[in-house]
């Protein structure tokens, strides 16, 4: 990245480049220090200037610590107030002594002589110390704020959460719901505007369960995980239309984080390797379940081969950002082997639900669907059952959902048992049962117990024999395809 030496032929490039900004402001707050020229840096002010252009709303960003997160987040505030004078900023992060760090930060951009320079008919001041609050000329504002602190009275067009946890606060189930409905209750009614209002979230992972898992949920989010030392591909969009592509096992910032550094820090805690530096957060041994003796495989037979197919629905009543997902899961018999070959999760109204879960049934030719009988479930099975679909049957749940799924995780652990991995839905899956009873959604893991239940009872045993020997198809008449609702299958290569 080039080094302005001429403020006043780079000025247009300062103006219009975030990532320009971010090294010419390191430069002069850090004179001493050198900035790399990592990837990763572009890819997130890349992302970040998205949202002051107003091409995204809504972006989350995970990284390990001292990537100079926070130093660009700042570095986009001046940035942004200084292009759109009237913007107002509300930056929220986890503690009085952070939000004076970042507060100090930005003063010393915006009172340079260097930035009035790239932004000359700016007038900006110091409104209230106490506040971090800055006010330009324009009736723009940049405020800090803190979990802890009241919200009363402030908004923003902005809303820039900055390591809203600290670490030694996330294994605590309390102060993780108390940051829940604070995000919720408070901080997302905070915009000046709620169709237009711009949520940026830029933190490292610390648990499961942390705010960053509930965050993504809200609509319409972009998430860009940026690990230590990826193992898998990943791509990231940059400037002009390119891309940064990256190898599985390529180092984040070798100069920052050497593999030797990561490699002793992994040695030396694996938990907080995972979470922290590589964004993918593990639930320590108390889990319920033992994902390591789950078996995962990267291929199944093809579903068309599977003599039983069958669905489990845990349904949602609400579609609030918040709310649970309503969750269908399909599982297939093939030579002694129950495989789950899809997951599919979501949110719906009701009518949109229930046309979802006949458009599943029909996609896989299942043989049965099962819809857990609470919630919207019993009235998704009378109305479904009402229209001919005589797939579709209503399952009672008792007792304790921990208790169910606790009954399942034997049988989900052996090898009768099979799960496709490398799936959209794959993280999830893992996310939620590795989770168990400590994750704020455990949709999956119900629809889950649902199924284990059914195949360890004689019912699934039965249904199993009937396919086997030629008992059920599911298009055994033509003359009453009612049975099936008319599944439209087309040719033999259709669904």
């Amino acid at each position: 990245m080039m080094r302005c030496r001429d403020l006043v032929s780079a000025r247009a490039l300062l103006h219009e480049n975030l990532l320009s900004f971010v090294h010419y402001a390191f430069a002069n707050l850090n004179p001493t220090e050198r900035l790399s020229n990592a990837s990763y840096l572009e890819a997130f002010a890349y992302q970040l200037e998205q949202c002051v252009r107003g091409h995204n709303r809504r972006y989350i960003a995970c990284m390990p610590p001292r990537h100079l997160k926070s130093f660009t987040l700042v570095c986009m505030q001046a940035w942004w107030i200084g292009r759109i004078p009237s913007a107002k900023i509300l930056s929220v992060c986890y503690g009085d002594e952070l939000a004076r760090t970042f507060t100090e930060w930005f003063r010393k951009i915006v009172h340079s002589d260097w930035y009035a320079d790239i932004f000359p008919r700016l007038d900006i001041k110091l409104a209230d110390d106490r506040l971090g609050e800055f006010r330009t000329s324009s009736a723009g504002t940049r405020r800090s704020a803190t979990v802890q602190g009241a919200l009363t009275g402030f908004g923003g067009d902005i809303i820039i959460c900055d390591d809203l946890t600290k670490a030694q606060d996330a294994n605590s189930p309390v102060l993780r719901e108390q940051l829940r409905r604070f995000v919720d209750e408070v901080l997302l009614s905070r915009f000046n505007n709620q169709s237009t209002g711009v949520l940026i979230a830029a933190q490292q992972r610390l648990h499961v369960d942390d705010i960053i898992d509930s965050l993504r949920q809200l609509r319409g989010v972009v998430q860009h995980n940026f690990p230590a030392c990826p193992t898998v591909p990943q791509s990231f969009p940059i400037y002009h239309g390119a891309t940064w592509d990256r190898a599985p096992g390529e180092l984040l910032d070798p100069e920052r984080q050497p593999k030797e550094i990561l490699d002793e820090i992994k040695l030396r805690n694996p938990l907080v390797y995972a979470a922290q530096y590589q964004c993918e957060p593990e639930v320590a041994a108390s889990s319920m379940i033992d994902l390591t003796k789950v078996t995962f495989v990267q291929e199944c037979p093809p579903w068309k081969d599977m003599i039983t197919r069958v669905q489990f629905w845990d349904t949602a009543e609400e579609v609030a950002d918040h709310n649970d997902y309503s969750v269908g899961t399909s599982w297939g018999w093939h030579k002694g082997v129950w495989y789950l070959f899809n997951v599919h999760r979501g949110k719906y109204e009701f009518p949109r639900l229930k046309a979802m879960i006949w458009e599943c049934a029909k996609k896989y030719r299942v043989h049965n669907v099962f819809i857990e009988l609470a919630g919207s479930g019993r009235q998704l099975v009378q109305q479904l059952r009402s229209e001919d679909r005589e797939i579709v049957w209503g399952r009672e749940v008792e007792g304790d959902k921990a208790i169910r799924f606790f009954t399942a995780t034997e049988f989900l652990q052996s090898p009768q048992v099979a799960i496709l991995d490398g799936q959209p839905w794959t993280s999830d899956f893992r996310r939620e049962l590795g989770g168990f009873p400590y994750q704020n959604h455990d949709d999956i893991v119900d629809s889950v117990s649902m199924f284990a239940a059914f195949a360890l009872a004689p019912e699934g045993r039965a249904l199993n024999a009937r396919m086997q020997n030629g008992g059920v198809n599911p298009r055994p008449n033509p003359k009453r395809r009612s049975r099936y609702d008319k599944f439209d299958y087309g040719d033999e290569e259709g669904a």
